[in-house]
């Protein structure tokens, strides 16, 4: 779920956190890749070029300044050391006898980076490297661009995803897939549904294909708080039931 995080942060509309956006007061969340490659080369003292951002922890955070009405919370990020110094290795900025000393005795997470997100029911832009304002994280770079991917996670933990699961071999298979692997294959099946109401049968204009529609993100109103919240719109099919799909391979799944 990390990549999804990843992709649809890059495209996150702009809204401003309130306490009811988040899955917990305070957590930890672990991601099962990197989310973002810190860039150490300005660092002093330190012979790491980059370090792989793996993990966020939050908690609420008043702040210090008057306009932080509704309070709002401090995002701490973590790094993988141990992966930073393998990568100090591969690019050759840490010699293979120094990375063998220090891994014993190296955490596996790293503080690397704090920001702190304001509460505010008023859209606050992200901020740009160079000072300035921008409604787009990923045009924001840097630790914004990862406060982007870290609240599309937030989001997308409280609504259905498209399905993905892990597809089942047979004993026949599985026995075939022995003779050549350990362990058969990781298969993941992506179920692309068809949404309720996209049905275009009432419309005016009459479609002869069928074809996916990629992910986005749609503003959503939530009477009950009275804000906008963006809603992610997985990967679907669209057209009428039957039609030739277009675009790309095909891969059919015949299951009973």
């Amino acid at each position: 779920m990390s990549a999804l995080a990843i992709a649809a942060g890059a495209s996150l509309p702009e809204f401003t956190l309130m306490p009811e956006d988040l899955p917990a007061r305070s957590g930890f969340m672990y991601f099962d890749q990197p989310v973002a490659t810190a860039d150490l080369r300005d660092v002093d003292e330190t012979p790491l070029s980059e370090a792989p951002i793996v993990a966020a922890c939050w908690g609420p955070w008043t702040g210090n300044n008057p306009a932080w009405k509704h309070g709002g919370i401090w995002v701490t990020w973590y790094s993988d050391a141990r992966a930073a110094l393998d990568s100090g290795v591969r690019i050759g900025t840490v010699s293979g006898r120094l990375a063998e000393k220090l891994r014993p005795v190296t955490d596996r997470l790293a503080i690397d980076n704090e920001i702190q997100c304001p509460f505010s029911p008023d859209p606050i832009p992200a901020m740009t490297a160079n000072g300035g304002e921008t409604a787009s994280y990923f045009e924001a770079g840097g630790i914004a661009r990862w406060l982007g991917t870290l609240k599309a996670a937030w989001l997308l933990m409280t609504q259905p995803v498209t399905a993905v699961t892990d597809a089942q071999y047979d004993k026949a298979t599985r026995r075939r897939l022995a003779k050549n692997h350990p362990k058969p294959p990781r298969v993941r099946v992506i179920n692309l549904r068809r949404p309720a109401g996209t049905s275009t049968s009432g419309s005016d204009r009459e479609y002869q294909h069928q074809w996916i529609v990629r992910g986005h993100w749609r503003q959503q109103w939530y009477a009950t708080r009275n804000v906008h919240r963006p809603v992610w719109i997985a990967p679907h099919v669209k057209g009428p039931e039957g039609a030739p799909l277009l675009g790309g391979e095909k891969v059919y799944a015949w299951t009973r």
